[in-house]
């Protein structure tokens, strides 16, 4: 079963934007899902995707190096009471397994970030007229609410898996004055949900899960293939508008229509963008 838990960074009247290319949104109208895309296929455009500022990987690796060296600490202190144990093999085998959790962590921190995967909108009253041309000259914007896509989530399936939903956080990371809690979304995430200031135009709002990962150490971590995931969605609930791009371009805006009557799209839902509208019925005031 899908859950979907949205955090409190935002609310259900907060509208969103989802800038796609034409066969995207032919796919979404004929899969009726949502397409999760893995983080790892995000590393062309953003290399740190799914990644925090050093200092909160410092912080979380810290955690686990303490225990590290508390579990060796308490080893020692029992061969001090029993100095016959320390020439046991199966002492040296407890020192050697937990020398061993370091590079385990590091492996599945990479792996658990590889695998996460996101559904991205543009958070905004307005349309953006960089995410027209970043991702959709030649396509469309779909328009909704955080309610209506609430309200359009099926929850039905077999497995039971959490989907969280909140704003990204942007960050300085080479910020000397960084502190862990700087890395901390208002709904408490961490990994996922941390981008680079550089990233900030993207005014993002995620969906986002990590699915059962296979955390077998001896893997070479490269060879792990994230896979990307279909969520069943109810369409009609999500798309409050279908926003044809403000660029003249008749023939794509014809082609946008007949998808949207082929696939039952409400024809008071799609329009064209005015972003680019004539502006000079402002000159009117001089009349």
């Amino acid at each position: 079963m899908m859950m979907l838990k949205v955090g409190k960074s935002l609310c259900d009247d907060d509208v969103l934007w989802r800038y796609m290319s034409l066969d995207k949104f032919i796919n979404l109208l004929d899969s009726k899902t949502l397409f999760f895309t893995p983080i790892s296929s995000y590393s062309q455009t953003d290399p740190f995707e799914g990644y925090m500022p050093k200092v909160a990987m410092d912080a979380i690796a810290g955690i686990t190096r303490r225990g590290v060296e508390q579990g060796l600490s308490a080893v020692d202190e029992m061969v001090k009471h029993y100095p016959i144990a320390d020439n046991d093999p199966r002492i040296q085998g407890i020192r050697d397994k937990w020398g061993e959790l370091i590079p385990a962590a590091r492996k599945t921190f990479s792996r658990i970030t590889r695998a996460t995967v996101t559904n991205c909108w543009y958070f905004g009253d307005h349309e953006s007229e960089a995410m027209w041309k970043l991702y959709s000259q030649s396509g469309v914007a779909i328009r909704t609410t955080v309610g209506s896509i609430k309200a359009a989530f099926d929850l039905g399936g077999s497995d039971m898996q959490t989907i969280h939903m909140g704003k990204v956080k942007y960050v300085d990371f080479n910020s000397p004055d960084l502190v862990p809690r700087d890395c901390v979304t208002e709904d408490g995430h961490l990994m996922g949900m941390i981008k680079r200031t550089s990233y900030s135009h993207e005014n993002e709002v995620r969906m986002m899960f990590t699915p059962d990962v296979k955390l077998d150490v001896s893997e070479n971590d490269l060879e792990h293939k994230p896979v990307p995931y279909h969520i069943p969605i109810d369409v009609e609930r999500l798309i409050e508008g279908v926003v044809m791009p403000p660029f003249p371009n008749i023939s794509l805006d014809k082609s946008i229509q007949a998808i949207c009557r082929l696939y039952n799209v409400d024809d008071k839902k799609v329009y064209k963008s005015k972003l680019l509208e004539d502006c000079t019925y402002l000159l009117d005031a001089y009349n």
